[in-house]
């Protein structure tokens, strides 16, 4: 295994420590003997390269801007 796919496998598993497993950025550096820092940073890396993808369904999404906008007022 290169250097590449070690790293990418380790920013899959702490993505699905923190997505997944909902364990906090504290206790994954702390499992892995990193700062916390690290781990954001790893994760903001994750999303970046596309192993992570967040989505976000919207119930409004259908209904007219304005009307959204009404709302909010």
């Amino acid at each position: 295994m290169n250097i590449r796919q070690d790293r990418l496998q380790r920013l899959t598993y702490v993505a699905r420590c923190y997505y997944e497993q909902a364990r906090t950025q504290n206790e994954i550096a702390s499992e892995l003997g990193v700062s916390r820092p690290l781990v954001s940073r790893m994760l903001r890396e994750a999303r970046r390269l596309g192993i992570v993808e967040i989505r976000i369904n919207d119930p409004e999404q259908g209904k007219p801007l304005l009307e959204m906008a009404m709302r909010l007022e």
